[in-house]
Order: structure tokens, then C-alpha cells, then sequence
């Protein structure tokens, strides 16, 4: 019964089957049946279970039954442990390959053995580990200005020069961001979770570093700013992915032109609506505990 436990406790699927020495397909068999284990009766089935158990290899005995009816009333689904996995290995796969602790050859090869059970969430894996990290590292080798303007395409220096002088709704200096103290509660939260954790969803990174953008003085100053940050807190600091990832969000780097609009230019533009639509804001402020703080210029007079 520990594995049931253990999945809802969010260890990995592979972590599982592996100190279990079941293979994954076992694993599964055992997650889809733990609604008929949590529906049972004690009195009548605890037999069974025990039974169903021992047959896949588990030691278990009636105590577990019971603690398992007890503790385990809102089961999460077997799609629920997968998803978790697949985040999961995003953040383990940022920390390590970027800390060197494992090459990231050693990191395919041993997710790939799991394609045929986790097809969708390896490809995603490889995709993240292969083919961005490749062009991460391309990026910052072959082009000496990766951490600055100089580096954009020549369409996205051209829209941000274009746009240089345009009104900003709000400036912010490096210390007020730092110091998570802006308008936008859920950029607060972002910044506080980076802080924190050393890491935030790469959609919430694109639109923390578009903020810094439109709330600073100049594009050179907003890249400056948002390479500080990451380097100072993000996992990815100082890393070929955090350099690209703040250069994709302000400067374009491997994206394209869109309508234009003030600040921005045509660089890919990002607001809170659109943040309302992918995930549910709220919970996230609630977590980390962001807040709206009243907005004073730090120009004077």
C-alpha cells in the first residue's frame, strides 16, 4: 500500500517502479485499481485487497488496509500522477542539467526507456532537454552579445527603438521588483515564488520578464534588470536558458513579429487576462502571498 501512498505524496512513477522493481505497466495496474481499494468495505473485502495486493508483489498486511480506507478518501487520478511527473521532471531536469550534476544525454537516455508508457510526457521531455537546450547553447556560443540588445534580430532593435520613447503605464526600479512591491499582485507572486523556490512556470516567466519590459525606463534597462534577477535567483541562472529565456521574452530571440502595439513594438506582448485564461490566479496568489502595493513614481516632482 506504500505505492499508492507514495503517488499521492507525488514520487515520481519511474522513482516507484523502480524501488519496487516493477516495471510501469504494474504500477499502472495498481493506481487503476486503487478506486475499487478505496470503495470497499473493510469488514467484507479487506481479504481481497490483501490478496490483490500480495499477487502484484506488495507486502501487505490488514493494518495497511485499514490505514489506507482511513487517510486516502480523495485519491488523486492516475492523469492527476502523470501530469505531476511530467512538472516534475521539468524542474529536476532545469536543476540538474544546469548545475551539472548529469549530462543531459545521461537524462534522455534513461527517460526514453519509459516512451512506450509515457509517450506524450517523454516527447515533451526530449523536446525541453534536446531541442530548446540545443538552441539555448547555439544561441549564447555563436553570438557574443547573447545578454544584451545588440544580439536581437534586426526587426525586434528596430520595433523596440521605434517604441523607445513611448509612455510607460508604470516605472519600477530594480530594487522595487527585487523587492516584489509593484501594482500587479500576481507579478508579486511570481517574483516571491522565484525567491523562494528558484524557479517559476515558464509561462509565468515570459510574462514576468514582458512586465519588466513595459514598466521600465528602456529596453536595455529591462534586460539588464531581468538578467539579474534570474541570475541572482532562477535555478536556470547564469545558464544559456536564462539568457535565452529573458532575451526570447524582450528581445524576440527565436520568435517572430506580431501587431504592433505601444512599448512593445511587435515583440510578443502578454497580460493578465490572458494569464486568467491558462491557469486560475487566484490559488497562485494565495499561495505566495503577492500583493497589490500602491504605485509611486520614482520620478520626482
Amino acid at each position: 500500500m506504500e505505492i499508492i501512498k507514495k503517488y499521492g505524496a507525488g514520487i515520481w512513477l519511474s522513482v516507484i517502479a523502480n524501488e519496487y522493481g516493477r516495471n510501469l505497466s504494474t504500477i499502472d495496474t495498481i493506481l487503476k485499481q486503487k478506486e475499487a481499494i478505496k470503495a470497499a468495505t473493510p469488514s467484507k473485502d479487506r481479504d481481497e485487497i490483501v490478496a490483490f495486493c500480495k499477487s502484484m508483489g506488495l507486502v501487505v498486511d490488514k493494518d495497511d488496509i485499514n490505514d489506507l480506507l482511513e487517510e486516502h478518501q480523495e485519491e488523486i487520478t492516475t492523469d492527476d500522477v502523470k501530469e505531476l511527473e511530467a512538472m516534475q521532471h521539468n524542474v529536476v531536469q532545469e536543476k540538474f542539467s544546469s548545475s551539472s550534476q548529469v549530462s543531459a544525454q545521461r537524462c534522455v537516455l534513461e527517460v526514453t526507456r519509459y516512451k512506450k508508457q509515457l509517450k506524450e510526457q517523454v516527447d515533451s521531455f526530449v523536446e525541453q532537454m534536446v531541442v530548446r537546450r540545443e538552441l539555448t547553447d547555439n544561441f549564447c556560443f555563436y553570438q557574443k552579445d547573447y545578454d544584451n540588445i545588440n544580439g536581437a534580430y534586426a526587426w525586434a532593435r528596430n520595433t523596440l527603438n521605434d517604441h523607445r520613447k513611448d509612455k510607460r503605464p508604470y516605472l519600477y526600479t530594480r530594487e522595487t521588483l527585487e523587492e516584489a512591491k509593484t501594482h500587479d499582485e500576481l507579478w508579486n507572486s511570481a517574483q516571491i515564488q522565484l525567491v523562494k523556490e528558484g524557479k517559476m512556470h515558464g509561462f509565468l516567466r515570459m510574462y514576468w520578464a514582458k512586465k519588466i519590459l513595459e514598466w521600465t525606463a528602456s529596453p536595455e534597462e529591462a534586460l539588464a534588470n531581468c538578467i539579474y534577477l534570474n541570475d541572482k535567483y532562477n535555478l536556470d541562472g547564469r545558464d544559456p536558458n536564462g539568457y535565452v529565456g529573458c532575451m526570447w521574452s524582450i528581445c524576440g530571440i527565436h520568435d517572430q513579429g506580431w501587431g504592433e502595439r505601444p512599448i512593445f513594438g511587435k515583440i510578443r506582448y502578454m497580460n493578465y487576462d490572458g494569464c486568467k485564461r491558462k491557469f486560475k490566479i487566484e490559488a497562485f496568489v494565495a499561495r505566495y502571498g503577492g500583493k497589490k502595493h500602491k504605485y509611486v513614481s520614482p520620478i520626482k516632482g
